[in-house]
């Protein structure tokens, strides 16, 4: 249970005596960490397209309502216009009857 030189020696924590991984297990560990790291990735990258996704859905309906914003406050200045208009109006009628 002595160490050769192509095999390397690890010890668990708590164990005195060295275990062996042979070249095939280590192949095998580093292969299932390759998958685990890029099953992350993937995880990651998908995680990040939902965002994306979120973000922009987002955006568009925040400028869907400045849009309506706009659009309100416009229509809101012609009303008030218009009533400019109709109080001025009224105002002359009023002035006109009250000078009979």
């Amino acid at each position: 249970m002595y160490s050769s030189s192509s095999s390397p020696v690890n010890k668990l924590p708590n164990q005195t005596a060295p275990f062996f991984l042979s070249p095939i297990s280590l192949e095998g560990l580093r292969d299932q960490h390759k998958q685990e790291l890029q099953k992350q990735r993937n995880e990651m990258n998908a995680t990040i397209q939902n965002l994306a996704h979120r973000i922009n859905d987002s955006k568009n309906y925040i400028e869907q309502l400045q849009c309506s914003l706009a659009s309100e406050a416009r229509h809101k200045e012609e009303l008030n216009q218009v009533l400019q208009h109709f109080a001025s109006d009224n105002a002359a009628v009023k002035g006109h009857q009250d000078s009979k």
